[in-house]
């Protein structure tokens, strides 16, 4: 099993961070990045979900560098497994393993994220464990 070493963030994040609203930074984001002949201008580029976007980019222009000419397949699988297993690993360490708070934060259900501790097999011994 992989042992949990995401950094904590120090600033809590707002209740209401991700829900969409005219200030959200993920609508500015997203205006700015359609908006934008180039993601890599550095134009509107200083938000989380940018950043974000960077390094999905930062990712798939490695793996493009990797395949010197070969097809490409299951590039959706590739990132969004990566994605996904960041993300979990993250928000276990901020509920201190509690897979009950977790699965809220996440909004998906504590079955659905056990299934997917499973499947990434991810440590919670690294943290306090509690359901």
């Amino acid at each position: 099993m992989v042992p949990l070493s995401i950094p904590m963030i120090d600033k809590p994040m707002a209740a209401n961070a991700l829900s969409p609203s005219p200030n959200n930074w993920l609508d500015t984001t997203q205006t700015c990045i359609t908006s934008s002949p180039s993601l890599f201008e550095g134009k509107c580029m200083n938000s989380p979900s940018s950043e974000l976007t960077r390094a999905v980019l930062h990712m798939l222009n490695d793996y493009f560098d990797t395949l010197d000419g070969a097809d490409a397949h299951d590039i959706h699988n590739l990132i969004m497994n990566r994605v996904e297993k960041t993300l979990l690993e993250f928000i276990l360490q901020r509920t201190e393993g509690n897979q009950t708070h977790a699965a809220k934060m996440l909004g998906i259900n504590r079955n659905t994220l056990y299934s997917k501790i499973q499947r990434y097999q991810l440590d919670l011994s690294s943290s306090t464990v509690s359901s």
